[in-house]
């Protein structure tokens, strides 16, 4: 079932670039907006940092979300790019994006 948002799993290289580029995506969404100018980019819904540690045996786990809204919800597309998954993980469903 589709749903009107989609998360990703960050590498900590991702995190750290989306930490970099957030407040430039911020300031261009919030113009877009004041001028009511039309983007193509997805709306950031948030970015999370969810961790844990077990007491018994010392592991923790640390992991980077990314929750956009899901741009093909409701709509019917016929051609789909990805450009940016490599090709391996494209052809494992729901590898990239969790929708």
């Amino acid at each position: 079932m589709a749903s009107h948002v989609c998360w990703v799993q960050l590498s900590p290289t991702e995190a750290k670039s989306v930490e970099a580029f957030l407040p430039h995506y911020f300031q261009y969404m919030k113009d877009a907006y004041a001028h009511n100018k039309p983007t193509i980019l997805a709306k950031i819904v948030g970015v999370y940092r969810i961790g844990f540690s077990n007491n018994v045996t010392r592991r923790s786990l640390r992991q980077d979300v990314f929750i956009m809204e899901n741009l093909f919800y409701d709509r019917n597309i016929a051609n789909i790019y990805d450009l940016k998954v490599k090709k391996r993980e494209r052809e494992r469903e729901g590898a990239c994006c969790h929708c």
